[in-house]
């Protein structure tokens, strides 16, 4: 028995198969959790400050908080465990954060200088709710920051 295999047919199998190849992304185990957490959070946001002033001759610790509109795009980053945050309040004022480092129970921990100048952000995933925490020094008296607890949608 003689098998007769065409050039033509050869090349054809052997391009479809490196097509089929490069077409398909190879899953990272390493971040394979963070999948979970992809999408989009919406909610209300509570924005803070505290600061001294002199009230009728009096020092006081003064208290500013406000609320907004807050929506939240995760997605994921480019390094290993991590995720990109773009975090619009109020439809217009946004802050993005990429390639945060989560661990595989949804938690990201950072903080920044010390003292009077110290600052730290704490994300959380729960079930299908995001808790954001963002705490900053202005001083050694004055503080502000912002708390969040959103759903997914």
């Amino acid at each position: 028995m003689k098998v007769i295999v065409c050039k033509t047919t050869v090349l054809t199998i052997f391009s479809l198969c490196l097509l089929l190849s490069l077409g398909c992304e190879e899953e990272n185990p390493a971040t394979f959790y963070l999948r979970k957490w992809i999408g989009v959070y919406d909610g209300t946001s509570r924005h803070w400050s505290t600061y001294p002033s002199v009230v009728n001759g009096n020092w006081q610790i003064i208290t500013n908080e406000s609320n907004r509109k807050v929506t939240v795009d995760v997605g994921i980053g480019v390094q290993d465990s991590a995720l990109n945050f773009k975090i619009t309040y109020n439809d217009s004022i946004t802050s993005i954060s990429e390639n945060l480092l989560f661990s595989n129970e949804g938690v990201h921990f950072a903080q920044t200088g010390g003292g009077s100048g110290y600052g730290s952000v704490n994300i959380r995933f729960v079930a299908d709710s995001l808790y954001y925490s963002l705490f900053q020094k202005c001083g050694i008296p004055c503080s502000s920051g912002i708390d969040f607890k959103i759903k997914k949608i």
